[in-house]
């Protein structure tokens, strides 16, 4: 995933239009009955983005008051820490894969967030 997240970088700096440092990246596999309350993301999450990888039925996604519903290679930018989202009700699909990228602003508050605290082994050091 960090290969992502480094990789991804340049795109999600031309859309934010931010110079970005990246902070973590995970997958996330949902089933049956799963379920993500409406909530706002840590510090680490200030630029987000979250990609449909796999999905087996709908279940949009709800940033504030707007619904969306990302098919498989969609990916969505948004403001992880500044915007309540979540999903509605449960999952009913056999399951869905998601990638979550997060960066934050080089020259925002949240700078001291980059790399989520982690050494960097290969590549630039924060």
């Amino acid at each position: 995933m960090n290969a992502l997240l480094d990789t991804k970088l340049p795109l999600v700096e031309k859309e934010s239009n931010l110079k970005l440092f990246p902070t973590y990246a995970y997958w996330r596999y949902y089933i049956y009955g799963a379920s993500l309350k409406k909530h706002v993301d840590r510090k680490s999450c200030e630029i987000s983005a979250t990609a449909c990888i796999k999905k087996y039925d709908n279940w949009p996604l709800n940033i504030e008051d707007e619904t969306m519903e990302l098919d498989e290679g969609d990916a969505l930018l948004y403001a992880g820490c500044e915007h309540l989202h979540g999903r509605p009700g449960t999952y009913k699909g056999e399951g869905m894969a998601q990638v979550f990228l997060h960066y934050v602003n080089q020259n925002g508050p949240n700078k001291n967030h980059a790399y989520d605290k982690q050494v960097k082994l290969f590549g630039v050091d924060k």
